[in-house]
């Protein structure tokens, strides 16, 4: 992630609607995924709809949402800086298209990378940053819609790190959608 100056663009400018989306892949499905892009978008599908039947936790999902958090959550990451992998728009393009780009697929190491950071940062540290990140020179912060409120992001932050951390323990890699 490292320095971001310059053009960075405003969290405001973010279409409203779209969620960041996260599905677990072991280590064959992930394989399947990076070769074949029309079994890649029918699986991540399935786990969506079991995911959405089911209610399952972060932490036991295979499939999991951040919602419209995803552009403020991105902006505290960033700013911080600490994060080697991106959570968001990292990882290789898959060939299965989303609302802003397409899918992206975070290697079992990116995982496990992003997965000690997220647990081993408390989102404490993460929160004198929200001006800063979340306003970029907006003086206004109520202008910002609810999700990009420190505590939506805290609860984000908290179980993005629970998905993270079982995908880690799993041996799985991740694939990214804004949709």
């Amino acid at each position: 992630m490292g320095n971001h100056e310059g053009n960075r663009p405003s969290f405001t400018t973010v279409l409203s609607g779209v969620h960041c989306e996260y599905a677990r892949l072991g280590a064959d499905d992930a394989a399947r995924a990076a070769g074949d892009d029309d079994w890649a978008a029918s699986h991540v599908e399935a786990l969506a709809d079991d995911w959405v039947e089911r209610d399952v936790p972060p932490g036991e999902a295979q499939y999991f949402t951040i919602g419209l958090a995803w552009g403020g959550l991105h902006g505290l990451l960033r700013e911080h800086g600490g994060l080697a992998v991106d959570v968001v728009q990292g990882g290789k393009p898959l060939g299965v298209p989303g609302a802003i780009g397409t899918a992206r697929l975070l290697p079992s190491a990116d995982v496990a990378t992003a997965a000690a950071f997220l647990t081993g940062t408390p989102f404490e540290e993460l929160a004198p940053l929200y001006d800063a990140a979340i306003c970029d020179g907006c003086p206004d912060p109520t202008e910002h819609p609810p999700e990009e409120r420190l505590d939506t992001l805290a609860d984000a932050y908290e179980d993005l790190g629970r998905f993270f951390t079982a995908a880690a323990d799993a041996g799985d890699s991740v694939v990214l959608m804004l949709n």
